[in-house]
């Protein structure tokens, strides 16, 4: 809550602390310590490069953030553009690159007077940076992804898709037309997934109906598909919760088009996961009696891929099951 505003009114990055960088960072290792700033001019040349543009100490921005009541979560939220200005480089990130100082400027948002305030932030590529979090640090658990630009103007720019959005990959291009008059062939369609990463350069980790992911995939490639709000309850237990995963993992078109050996293949990966998921609804059911929701599942699900995705990588997986018992 900011001091000043009205009693529950809080302002919040676009982005929530559960989609934090600590969460979508590749590196999860990337040390917390703010470590000495670079000579001005090669941070601006960094930013730059990431960028696209030349941002100096005076610039003037923009930084979209939400404002809504904490006292209800489920309450609609206001999306405000917040003036800022470009303070002073105060230190560096080993991962992250500069970090410099903003200065927003006091605002009132539906009839709530927020102050003034500073906060430190990296900008990480094209109209986006990581808000680290606090006002003088890098706080990894509370840091996360913003959009910004440039003070008086209006780039159309692409909403950012947290972690558990269902959504489509498109193809990075279509097929090469084949040498002749021969008729160019089809443009493969989408691919069906969730999204299990966001990065601060502005890609994404998305894991695949099918069961294999799309990593680094830039933002235009990826569209968020509408789905229905699924809060109601749909499981009672670890059994039925990892039927119905395996279930809306393999009941998709693309799956249902793969070859029968590589069905087989897919749904073996997926049986092997039970141990990870246990483990996952356990920890994030602790503390609760109700019965897990959809909003549960969409929460879950970016863990058990990123850490399936890390036991991969070490060249191991968890032990295969035969199945979801009935």
């Amino acid at each position: 809550e900011e001091e000043g505003a009205g009693a529950g009114d809080a302002k919040r990055a676009k982005v929530e602390e559960g989609e934090s960088v600590a969460a979508q960072s590749p590196d999860k290792a990337a040390a917390k310590a703010m470590l000495p700033a670079p000579p001005l001019e090669e941070a601006e040349r960094e930013v730059e490069a990431k960028c696209g543009m030349r941002l100096t100490i005076g610039s003037r921005l923009d930084v979209l953030w939400e404002v809504g009541d904490d006292g209800e979560e489920d309450g609609e939220a206001t999306e405000v553009w917040w003036h800022c200005a470009i303070d002073s480089l105060v230190g560096s990130h080993a991962e992250l690159g500069p970090m410099f100082k903003l200065k927003y400027q006091p605002k009132v948002v539906d009839g709530a007077t927020f102050p003034a305030e500073e906060r430190i932030v990296t900008f990480s590529a094209p109209n986006m940076l990581v808000d680290t979090g606090g006002e003088k640090s890098y706080d990894e658990e509370e840091s996360r992804i913003m959009q910004w630009r440039l003070e008086g103007t209006t780039p159309v720019l692409d909403p950012l898709l947290p972690a558990g959005t269902t959504v489509c990959v498109r193809p990075s291009a279509p097929p090469a037309a084949p040498a002749g008059d021969a008729p160019a062939p089809a443009v493969e369609e989408g691919e069906l997934g969730v999204v299990a990463e966001m990065y601060s350069d502005g890609t994404y980790l998305v894991a695949l109906d099918d069961g294999g992911t799309r990593d680094r995939v830039p933002r235009n490639l990826v569209e968020a598909v509408d789905e229905e709000e699924s809060d109601e309850v749909v499981a009672a237990s670890i059994d039925s919760f990892f039927e119905l995963f395996i279930a809306s993992m393999t009941g998709g078109a693309l799956f249902q088009a793969l070859p029968a050996e590589k069905q087989r293949i897919a749904a073996e990966k997926f049986a092997s996961w039970r141990p990870i998921f246990r483990e996952e609804l356990e920890t994030h059911m602790e503390g609760r009696e109700d019965e897990v929701t959809g909003q549960d599942i969409q929460s879950i699900i970016p863990k058990v891929m990123q850490r399936a995705k890390e036991l991969d990588a070490a060249g191991s997986v968890a032990p295969a099951t035969s199945g979801p018992q009935g």
